[in-house]
C-alpha cells in the first residue's frame, strides 16, 4: 500500500519538519512475541513474530522522499522503554534517540525521515509504503518494488493525483498525530 503526502509551508517563515509514522504491529495472536528491526539504511522498519507457530509474516513501513532520521522501537506496555514526553517523541523523530531493533515484546515504533526544510510557499512530497512478506527476503523484495513504483510515479510527474482530504497541521512545538486510516492527501504546514 502506497501513500503520497505533500508537505506545504503556507506560513511566512521557513519551517523544518520531520515526517514520521507511529506503528503498533500486532503480528500474530500473541503480540508479546513480536520483534522489530530496521533495514535499508533506516528507510525500512519492520516487525515479525518470534513464535515457532507463526514465523511467516513480516510487515513494516518504507519511508521515501528524504533521508531517514528516526528509528525507535519500544514496548508499548512498558513505560520504561517508550518515549514518555513530547520532547522524547521529537527526539525519536529526529534521531536524537534511536533503538533500531527490539523484542521480543509487544512492540511499537516511531519511524521518520528528515529534516525537511520548507521555505515559504514551497512543498515537498514524501512517500510511505506499507510492505509485507512471508519472510525477510520477500519483505525486502516488496520494499524494492515499492521504491521502484515511487520512482516511476515521480518520473510521470505530469500525472496529478487529487487528494480527497486535506489535513492542516497547526503551528505547534509538539508533533501532530495523523492516522493513516483517515488521511488521503495533503498535509499543510502553517
Amino acid at each position: 500500500m502506497l501513500f503520497r503526502f505533500t508537505l506545504k509551508n503556507t506560513g511566512r517563515n521557513t519551517k523544518t519538519v520531520h515526517f514520521g509514522f507511529f506503528g503498533d504491529w500486532d503480528v500474530d495472536d500473541d503480540a508479546s512475541e513480536d520483534e522489530g528491526a530496521t533495514d535499508l539504511g533506516g528507510r525500512l522498519m519492520y516487525a515479525h513474530s518470534t513464535s515457532p507457530f507463526d514465523r511467516g509474516t513480516f510487515v513494516g513501513t518504507l519511508l521515501l522522499g528524504a533521508a531517514p532520521s528516526g528509528s525507535f522501537f519500544f514496548a508499548g506496555s512498558n513505560p520504561a522503554t517508550r518515549p514518555q514526553t513530547i520532547a522524547d517523541q521529537l527526539a525519536a523523530l529526529s534521531g536524537a534517540i534511536t533503538r533500531p531493533s527490539f523484542g521480543p515484546a509487544d512492540i511499537q515504533n516511531i519511524h521518520a525521515i528528515g529534516p525537511i526544510t520548507l521555505r515559504r510557499d514551497s512543498e515537498k512530497q514524501v512517500w510511505l509504503a506499507v510492505v509485507a512478506g512471508e519472510d525477510l527476503s520477500q519483505l525486502l523484495a516488496n520494499a524494492a518494488a515499492a521504491e521502484a513504483d515511487v520512482a516511476r510515479r515521480r518520473e510521470e510527474s505530469d500525472i496529478v493525483l487529487t487528494p480527497e482530504t486535506e489535513t492542516t497541521l497547526p503551528e505547534v512545538t509538539r508533533p501532530a498525530t495523523v492516522r493513516a486510516a483517515r488521511v488521503k492527501g495533503r498535509a499543510i504546514v502553517k
